[in-house]
């Protein structure tokens, strides 16, 4: 008895997808930005709350004011596609930067976010904390973020946000600023998997 695919996913259009395994084969993108970024580190405009169109329901009341919308207050960093694109999995952020911020009791985070420019939403509701030193001296970190799915066709935009306050995670400490001088984001892209 044949009990179909080993591993299926649904991508942000609602289309679903089958693969013999999990991770999918694929040759992977790596994307670059062409300038450096820069983001104060202040409590207005952060990502979310997510707004719903319509009756959100009683689930869409608790949860939407903790999901992650696009923030108003970013360092973004565009991505276009220069070919149709499936991507499934944690993309991986590369960053060097530099920043100050005043001393305080609350760690020091920024935090990053994939947003569909086509939609405006933020892929898969995913944000991810990145741990952050701020001394005034060059540093680098090198992290997954969370997992995501989407499927993407020639001259598609991502952007990536990288924001100083999220609804979906304690403020960290606030004041100062970051310059990301290097932003390079992988993603895991895929191929031989079927519509089904």
């Amino acid at each position: 008895m044949s009990v179909g695919p080993e591993f299926r996913y649904v991508d942000q259009n609602g289309v679903g997808h089958a693969a013999g395994g999990y991770p999918i084969d694929g040759q992977g993108l790596v994307m670059s930005s062409k300038k450096p970024v820069s983001l104060t580190l202040t409590a207005g405009g952060g990502a979310g709350p997510a707004v719903a169109a319509g009756d959100a329901g009683a689930l869409g009341g608790i949860a939407l004011p903790i999901t992650p919308g696009r923030a108003d207050h970013a360092a973004n960093v565009t991505f276009t596609f220069d070919a149709s694109v499936n991507i499934v999995g944690a993309p991986h952020l590369d960053l060097t930067y530099r920043g100050t911020s005043p001393p305080g009791e609350r760690p020091t985070r920024v935090f990053a976010q994939l947003v569909d420019d086509k939609t405006g939403l933020v892929l898969g509701n995913q944000i991810t904390p990145i741990e952050v030193t701020l001394d005034g001296k060059e540093h680098t970190a090198s992290l997954p973020l969370e997992t995501v799915v989407y499927t993407g066709v020639r001259g598609s935009r991502l952007t990536l946000q990288l924001v100083a306050t999220t609804v979906s995670y304690a403020e960290p400490r606030l004041g100062g600023t970051i310059d990301f001088n290097s932003v390079q984001l992988g993603l895991p892209t895929v191929s031989g998997n079927r519509a089904g």
